[in-house]
Formats: C-alpha cells, structure tokens, sequence
C-alpha cells in the first residue's frame, strides 16, 4: 500500500521475515520493484538479507524492451567488519550490484553515491591476508557505465566512500581512474597488520575527483597520499580534507610539519581552494598528548604555494 511512496529508507534493524518468501517476490514479479521510487537506502546496522532483497528487486529484467531504469541513487552501507559470517553475505552483494549497474546503466541509470565504511574500531581487524575482495568486484561494477549508456554526466559514480589498507591503495586508484564522472572520493584506511615493505603509486595513473578526503592514523595519512595519483588535465583537485584519530596522534613538530609539505605533484597548487586536517573521535576530558607541541612558522610555509586557498582548518594537537 505504501511503498510507492518511499523514497528514503533506513534499515535501522534487523528484519524478520523469512528469506523464501523475498526470493519469491522477485521470481514472480521480476518487473514489479518492492519500493519502485526509492532514491536512496541506507543500510545501518547491515542487513544483508533484507539489502540484497531491495538491489535484486530493483535490478530490471534483461531484454525486457518495456522495462525502466530504478530511481536508486544512493546506497550508504555500514558494516561490522569484524562479523566474519558476513563474507558470503558481501559476496552475494556484491554479485547483486553488478547485476544491478550492469541492467540500470544501459537504461540510463544505476547508482550515482556508494558508500561503504565500517566504524574506525572495527577496521582495527581488517583481515590484511585477503582484504574487502568484496569492495573489489563493487568498483569493478561501477568503473565505467555500459556502452549502450549515453555519456551524460548525470549518468555513472559521482562519489565514492570505500574502505582499503594501504597495500591496496595502487591498485584501487587503478580502478578509479576508469571512473570517468566521480567526483568526490573519500579513502579509510583501515588497519592491516603485518603489512610491510615499500608502497609505491602506479605510473601513468590520473583520477578526475575534485575533492578527496582521507581518514585514517596520523602515521598512515603521508603514506595515503603519496600513493594517490595526480588528477589528470581535465580535473581540479580544488578540496582535501584529513581525518585521523586521538589514538595515533603526531607527537613532535616533525611528523606535522611532514604532513603540511604536500607534494605538489598530486596536490597540485593551482587548484586547491580547501585544506582541513580534522582530530575526530576527540574525548570529552581533551586529548592529553601533544599539549606542548609548539609548530614553528617553517611549519606552515609549504601551504603558501597554494595561492587559490581560500579555507583553512587546521585541528592539531
């Protein structure tokens, strides 16, 4: 009766309702969306059954010459990565979201926003030896849209938050740069143990985001960008924001002042107008290390090379 009329959805808890009976509603109806209006989902705690049911019901029938693409734009997703029985739940979705742009990209639509971020503490248990697999096949689905697809703006990724270590950094930048209409991009580097030796950025790769964000440990956040590739000719890199925790934080003006020195070559000066550096997750009582952290002026001098800035946020100790 009422889902015609549902637009946003927030899974706010685990559905009970036997899986039978959402495999027969897509059988039957394959032409009939269960919510055929919605525009976004956002999916906190992750349900997958009821998730997987939503993106399949909302996957329109190949060769069906009457069907329409899904109005769904948006889909957020907050997981749990340390539920290890979540991994085949995450490998049907990620089947089901192929599916889902591959049939929604030839009709001119398909999802526009995907984000994707477990919660900082969980992250402290990314499985390094096999990494989000999952996430992969996600971005391989949503690189490029489909050949039949007009090459419209509006059709294609515009933003994307996703979830890698720092080992997998190269070769997820790879896939982004096949991501011709993304926009905005936000990285969190999740916590990989055991993860060692020299981390070097792929030659000849180029993005087209025009702002970037990064959230992670102080001592990773360097390493993160010096593995971003450069925008290309036709992009503006014009914000870059950093988020990192109380639980890491620079404990002399050397490890600030590293980070203030942006490498021009992939933050490029002619273009950023925004620089934030944000503590996040800051306790009530106040941070205690770092109090008599003083920066020099030498600190700050990389940042006039950016003559277009015009905000500066700087969050430090």
């Amino acid at each position: 009766m009422y889902s015609l009329h549902v637009r946003y959805l927030k899974l706010a808890r685990p559905i009970s309702y036997p899986e039978e009976e959402l495999d027969d509603y897509v059988r039957l109806f394959p032409d009939r969306p269960f919510l055929p209006h919605v525009r976004l989902i956002h999916a906190e705690p992750f349900d997958g059954k009821w998730l997987r049911f939503l993106i399949r019901s909302s996957t329109p029938p190949e060769n069906q010459p009457s069907a329409s693409a899904s109005t769904l734009r948006f889909l957020h997703i907050y997981r749990n990565s340390r539920d290890s029985r979540l991994s085949e739940v995450n490998e049907g979705l990620a089947r089901d979201l192929i599916a889902f742009q591959r049939s929604n990209g030839k009709l001119g639509g398909g999802l526009e926003t995907f984000r994707d971020i477990p919660t900082f503490p969980s992250r402290e248990f990314y499985p390094s030896h096999t990494g989000f697999a999952y996430q992969e096949s996600i971005e391989n689905a949503v690189e490029l849209p489909p050949l039949e697809a007009t090459d419209s703006p509006a059709h294609g990724l515009r933003r994307l938050n996703m979830t890698h270590g720092l080992n997998e950094l190269p070769a997820f930048f790879g896939r982004v740069a096949k991501m011709r209409g993304l926009e905005r991009l936000k990285i969190a580097i999740a916590i990989a143990r055991g993860v060692g030796g020299t981390l070097e950025a792929e030659e000849g790769v180029q993005h087209s985001v025009s702002s970037l964000e990064i959230e992670g440990r102080w001592s990773e956040l360097f390493s993160a960008i010096n593995l971003c590739p450069p925008p290309s000719t036709a992009a503006q890199l014009q914000t870059l924001r950093l988020y990192y925790y109380e639980q890491d934080l620079p404990r002399t003006q050397v490890e600030v002042a590293h980070l203030l020195d942006l490498p021009a070559r992939i933050i490029p000066p002619d273009h950023l107008e925004a620089l934030a550096i944000e503590l996040i997750s800051r306790r009530d009582n106040g941070v205690p290390v770092g109090k008599d952290l003083a920066l020099m002026v030498d600190a700050f001098r990389p940042l006039l090379r950016y003559r277009r800035m015009v905000t500066l946020h700087l969050d430090l100790p």
